[in-house]
């Protein structure tokens, strides 16, 4: 059974497709420090009280800014991953989904509450506990009965073709 910091790590690096426990634990570390900066200490010590030690750390390594936004902890996640843009997005995301999955609904729900608002736009959505309804199977195609619907060859290869007997 995994603890909670290797849960996270896990969903982490499942979830934005990242192979290695050990990138999956910097691309957690890296948007946690960024997303502290959004929030205001005394709501980040309620949340940070949730997360594992090393990522509390993280979570409550620099200042407060009410003037940063999404432009900003792209471009921080970017350059602390050493990732482009479109891919410090897929990240922010991953951890922001793995948190929901691993905080206590409340302090997520305060988490995503404070942030900005061009950064609360990229939470996910929320998971359904309840498995989506199974595709349906598409039934085949009769063959074709005219010469215009048909195709040319055989119907049949002749590999199936079996001899009467």
């Amino acid at each position: 059974m995994q603890t909670l910091p290797e849960a996270l790590v896990a969903e982490v690096g499942r979830l934005a497709g990242i192979q290695a426990p050990a990138h999956a634990r910097w691309t957690l570390e890296t948007v946690l420090d960024a997303l502290g900066a959004l929030v205001p200490h005394p709501r980040r010590d309620a949340i940070a009280a949730e997360l594992p030690a090393w990522t509390a750390e993280a979570f409550e390594r620099r200042d407060y800014d009410r003037t940063l936004g999404r432009e900003w902890l792209l471009s921080v996640v970017a350059e602390g991953e050493h990732v482009r843009a479109g891919a410090a997005l897929e990240h922010v995301e991953a951890v922001l989904a793995a948190l929901h999955d691993h905080l206590d609904e409340d302090r997520f729900r305060l988490l995503v509450a404070e942030l900005p608002e061009d950064v609360r736009d990229m939470v996910p959505p929320a998971r359904s506990a309840t498995r989506p309804p199974p595709r349906p199977i598409a039934e085949p195609e009769p063959p074709p009965h005219t010469l215009a619907d048909g195709r040319p060859g055989p119907s049949r290869s002749i590999a199936d073709a079996e001899p009467e007997r």
